[in-house]
């Protein structure tokens, strides 16, 4: 498990090392009310987007949709190739990046950084964009159907993490090497998965620091050979509730990390499966619980482990468990508790 904290932590250091060392030439900032990408004279430099352009700004006052569209991509697609991308709006406006029915051949490639910002909205459908080395997300994100792909190596993240903030998946393919939701304090940190597949390497953090919340209420989350740490670290309060759907992990976190970590897991619907542990408390200081409502519950070929370090409970009211090893208190220090008042437990050794 401290392996697994020790990757998180290094994949953030060589995201910020990327974010320090890149530089381009001049800004293209939008400057029109609502418009198609392609027009250069919407842009300040007078032309399109192109990567010999720093960074491409959707940020001016007043509220509008910047449009990519079959056109976009059919009749231009030199603009769909940039560096670096911001959208954001000032306070009482909302900038939207709206792609649509530009399918899936021609994405928008962003060769750096994707900010979505305070007032910023990214919606997908039909279409797809390709990030190579962060999406962070202090706006909206909407994937309707298509694809978002934040992936070039080790360090492309995708980070959840402003008031407010929020991705919704509903229908496509949203892949990235890790993710972390709440990465400070405030309110509403949210990943929801609808449908389609959203798809993980290595961690995804849940309230890393600070709060978060992911909801499955249909799709498939997967992360088979990595780890979901939910409520991580000082401070960090996160919350995961499955209500239909597929979640596949290879390991589940509740109360995650060190000095006072508190984590919540609820399933109430749906299929979650874990390949290795599901840890509830696993650390001094660290609150976890979970709570079997409905849906199943596969450890067939771990632990679960309650309390090994901290406060911990696990309640099972309906649905089904199964699980290979069920160890409570491991701890001398840990506080443990497991009860069963409905549904069904199996548990073969």
């Amino acid at each position: 498990m401290k392996s697994k904290f020790t990757t998180a932590i290094i994949i953030v250091v060589t995201h910020v090392v990327l974010i320090a060392f890149t530089t381009y030439a001049d800004d293209n900032s939008w400057t029109a009310p609502s418009g198609k990408w392609e027009t250069g004279s919407n842009w300040s430099l007078g032309v399109p987007p192109t990567t010999t352009q720093s960074t491409v700004l959707i940020t001016n006052d007043t509220t509008k949709t910047v449009t990519v569209d079959a056109t976009t991509s059919g009749s231009f697609p030199d603009t769909l190739t940039i560096n670096d991308l911001t959208v954001s709006a000032p306070l009482d406006s909302t900038n939207i990046l709206f792609l649509t029915d530009a399918g899936t051949n021609t994405p928008l490639q962003i060769q750096d950084q994707l900010l979505i910002g305070d007032g910023g909205y990214l919606l997908i459908t039909n279409s797809a964009i390709n990030v190579a080395n962060g999406l962070s997300v202090n706006g909206a994100v909407t994937l309707l159907d298509g694809s978002l792909t934040v992936a070039n190596g080790f360090a492309a993240g995708t980070f959840i993490d402003g008031d407010d903030s929020e991705m919704i998946i509903s229908n496509g393919t949203f892949f990235t090497q890790y993710m972390d939701v709440g990465t400070s304090h405030g309110p509403k940190r949210v990943l929801r998965i609808a449908g389609g597949t959203t798809e993980l390497v290595y961690s995804l953090g849940i309230g890393f620091f600070g709060d978060g919340s992911v909801w499955v209420t249909g799709g498939q989350l997967l992360d088979p050979d990595g780890t979901v740490l939910i409520g991580l670290y000082s401070g960090g309060v996160g919350q995961m509730t499955v209500s239909n759907g597929t979640v596949l992990a290879g390991y589940i976190y509740a109360g995650a990390g060190t000095d006072g970590g508190e984590g919540t897991l609820t399933i109430s619907g749906g299929t979650v499966t874990i390949n290795n542990d599901l840890g509830i408390g696993p650390y001094p200081d660290t609150t976890g619980s979970a709570w079997i409502i409905g849906g199943q519950l596969s450890v067939t070929n771990g632990t679960i482990s309650v309390g090994d370090g901290g406060n911990a409970s696990v309640t099972v009211s309906n649905g089904t468990v199964l699980a290979q090893n069920v160890r409570l208190g491991s701890n001398p220090n840990a506080q443990s508790t497991l009860t069963f008042a409905g549904g069904v437990g199996i548990i073969s050794s």
